[in-house]
């Protein structure tokens, strides 16, 4: 969060006379040590490029630009969209309303809080009843120099200060959102993660466990050489070398293990701060002031390095405790983000020609306004989630502080279903609301939460991947809304494995949408954008945060293609020991047959030939009746079913879209011994967890997502699923087809150990006796 002092400072026009006057009528006071030490980010004195006779000759009222200045893409941004040039035009932006808001009442107590001096964006050491930009000590003029600069001394921000007290430190260059957000990254840092140049460092948290580290194969800067324009050197700012030294700290530092379980020293907004206890539902001790699991903080540590995170370990019994954990790193982003743009806006509001004076010094938002995106699955997320902020923000009670909650409540709410013969970990699934079809826009002000607010009215949007591909549009669509992605700085992706099972292809569409240019204005204000994202370096901005109750391929997919984060990543990556194969309770050999492939993309028909060729054929046999084949991808099921008609086989279906008198009758069959083979889908088994009797045979034509869903469908070979007139207890078998690529899903079946021999043996066909060590 900036300074008090942010901005402040005016251009000179044409100095006429001495150090002691000959300024311009009603100029402000010359600045004092005390302001210049306290000013947290930088600000443009001088056109980079010109000398400094050029600067002194340029620093009239009305700038002309050289006619051979080559367009930079903030000017092509400018002249896109036919805004007028902040430069030479005053302030428009008293509230940020006026910039992205259209509601009337967006900032009301927000601005009220700016005129108490509440707001914690003020200098320290301010009391309620001062003003939060009038208010300086004004001493001896003689301690700036010719250009208005403090003279040579070392300031609060210098790397070897003390550590502040964690409220003084938010705002400052200690405080990782200052660090992260306030300077315009070097060309060549964005060069290595464009060519995902990442060394590996492993670390091991007590809780999380073994952690790979993956910061940027990137040399620091240690002086601003080489800067991207817009951005003072050291010798302009004091300030500058402290944010140069805390954003290299970012892509450095290595992952810190928290000593204990309190917020001290994570930049937590005080708001935030005093609900944690109250709000945080895994809570232990009543007594502790800032209580956080062990597991929750080291999460925190990992969110607020600001890093990428992608977390492949996560329970159903986890999902609150995590919930909490991003929902206070999306809040605390987003306050530090709002107090600094409110805190402009009341700097402006005094003075409406401080913008155009101070160069850079008001630049604090985004092309569009949203912020955070949080997508989950199901509305009974979204509702948990939104109970969290109102908790956090407000406390427990927090009646009349939630706009539309009436209706939120209604839309969102919704009982669960009566627990009966399925698994727990189905209704730990789908409880609550299990529509996957919503979104909804949230604002969020010092005094209240908004919901429903119009998507560019926004700070927060929460939406399932259908609902974002609703509001987006389809390829070919005469108009597509994705504008409102432009601009985001947390995306948050909860069950991700949950999406695999909906539509991978809604989560591809979305995030081939983040960042694009933006197709309409939004009545934006070009001169509080932030130079990196007119510069179009938003993607190297954003931290993506990724949950999922497996590990997937899927994830990696998305930190290689869709993860630019300047600042790195880290994978939490332990061993699976075992596997689910030790759940399976009957005494039935287990065939893993390998085959080979060169590349994912042909590992899909070469998978369809080695079954089609090698493994079905034993199947065929009326020895083989009851032969289950369970087929994960929906897209190869319809192959394989095409497959089945053609070759004219004796077979029944179940897949997602079968309608129930279908499902019905072909398990009765089945299990009566009229058909052969029953292809059944891994989709069907998560919606709708079905017992399926009779199964004698079980073929996988790839190990399924789940490694649980392994045990389930093997263990209903046991005598008591079986049709005693179907055959003998001696004639059973299973049959699994895998290669390279399904790695991680034979480590969730047999173990990280044993999968790591299987995939590295010469023999392509193993063999295990399930219901034995």
């Amino acid at each position: 969060m900036r300074g008090r002092g942010r901005g402040m400072k005016r251009a000179r026009p044409g100095r006429a006379g001495g150090r002691g006057g000959g300024g311009t009528p009603g100029s402000k006071p010359k600045r004092s040590k005390q302001f210049w030490a306290q000013r947290k980010t930088a600000q443009i004195t001088a056109i980079p490029g010109q000398s400094d006779a050029e600067n002194e000759s340029s620093s009239s009222d009305e700038e002309t630009p050289r006619p051979d200045e080559s367009e930079t893409q903030y000017h092509q941004l400018m002249a896109l969209f036919q805004a007028p040039d902040p430069q030479t035009s005053s302030s428009e932006a008293d509230s940020e309303g006026d910039d992205n808001d259209n509601e009337a009442d967006d900032d009301d107590d927000d601005l009220d809080d700016v005129e108490e001096g509440k707001l914690e964006a003020v200098m320290d050491g301010q009391n309620s009843n001062e003003d939060p930009v009038e208010n300086e000590n004004e001493e001896d003029e003689d301690e700036t120099d010719e250009a208005g600069r403090p003279e040579a001394e070392p300031t609060q921000t210098n790397q070897s200060e003390p550590e502040l007290d964690d409220d003084e430190a938010i705002g400052t260059p200690q405080d990782p959102f200052v660090a992260r957000i306030e300077r315009e990254i070097p060309t060549s840092l964005t060069q290595v993660i464009k060519t995902k140049r990442y060394q590996t460092q492993s670390q091991y948290f007590k809780h999380l466990g073994r952690l790979a580290v993956q910061p940027p194969q990137w040399t620091p800067q240690t002086s601003p050489h080489n800067q991207s324009p817009g951005l003072l050197s050291a010798e302009d700012d004091p300030s500058h070398e402290a944010l140069l030294q805390a954003q290299n700290r970012l892509v450095q530092a290595a992952a810190r293990q928290p000593q204990d379980r309190s917020l001290k020293g994570l930049c937590v907004k005080p708001q935030l701060k005093r609900n944690v206890a109250s709000a945080n539902p895994v809570r232990s001790d009543p007594e502790s002031q800032y209580d956080l699991s062990p597991w929750q903080s080291e999460l925190f540590h990992l969110f607020n390095s600001y890093r990428d995170v992608s977390y492949g370990e996560r329970t159903l019994a986890q999902g609150p405790s995590l919930r909490f954990a991003y929902t206070l790193h999306a809040l605390n982003h987003l306050l530090k983000a709002r107090a600094q743009i409110l805190t402009n806006n009341a700097i402006l509001a005094k003075d409406d020609q401080a913008a155009t004076q101070s160069g850079d010094g008001f630049r604090d938002q985004g092309l569009c306004r949203p912020r955070v995106l949080i997508v989950v699955p199901f509305r009974d997320s979204a509702l948990q989630i939104v109970k969290l902020m109102g908790q956090l923000l407000f406390g427990s009670d927090h009646g009349g502080k939630i706009g539309n909650r009436t209706r939120f409540e209604q839309e969102f709410d919704a009982e669960s279903p009566t627990r009966r013969n399925k698994p727990d970990d189905f209704y730990d699934t789908f409880t609550g609301n299990v529509d996957d079809e919503f979104k909804i826009g949230i604002a969020v002000t010092k005094k209240s939460l908004k919901l429903y607010t119009d998507f560019y009215a926004s700070d927060i949007i929460i939406a399932s991947p259908l609902g974002l591909r609703m509001v987006i549009g389809g390829l070919g669509d005469e108009k597509m809304d994705y504008d409102f992605l432009n601009s985001i700085e947390l995306l948050i992706m909860d069950q991700i494995d949950v999406f695999a099972m909906q539509n991978w292809e809604h989560v591809i569409h979305f995030l081939e949408h983040m960042h694009r240019q933006p197709q309409k204005s939004r009545d934006v204000d070009f001169s509080r954008i932030r130079m990196w994202s007119l510069n179009k370096l938003a993607p190297f901005y954003r931290q993506t945060l990724l949950f999922s109750q497996v590990l997937m391929p899927e994830m990696n997919t998305i930190l290689n293609k869709y993860c630019m984060n300047y600042a790195g990543r880290v994978k939490v990556s332990n061993p699976i020991v075992g596997g689910s194969i030790r759940q399976v309770v009957v005494s039935v050999p287990m065939v893993f047959h390998r085959f080979e492939s060169s590349s994912p993309v042909e590992a899909v028909e070469d998978r369809f030939n080695y079954f089609t060729n090698k493994v079905l054929p034993e199947y065929k046999k009326d020895l083989m009746y009851h032969t289950a084949i369970v087929v994960p991808s929906y897209f190869d099921y319809v192959k394989v079913r095409n497959w089945f008609k053609k070759s004219d086989l004796d077979f029944l279906e179940i897949c997602e879209y079968t309608k129930d008198g279908k499902v019905a009758k072909a398990r009765d069959l089945f299990f009566h011994s009229d058909t052969h083979f029953l292809l059944y889908t891994e989709r069907v088994h998560f919606f709708k967890r079905l017992v399926l009797k009779g199964i004698r045979h079980l073929v996988f034509f790839q190990l399924p997502q789940y490694p649980h869903f392994f045990t389930e469908l093997a263990n209903y070979m046991q005598t008591v699923y079986q049709n005693k007139k179907g055959g003998s207890d001696g004639n059973m078998s299973c049959a699994i087809v895998y290669n390279k690529y399904d790695a991680q899903r034979l480590a969730g079946v047999v173990g990280t150990e044993r999968a790591g021999h299987m995939m590295g043996a010469e023999k392509n066909v193993h063999m295990f006796i399930a219901g034995s060590n």
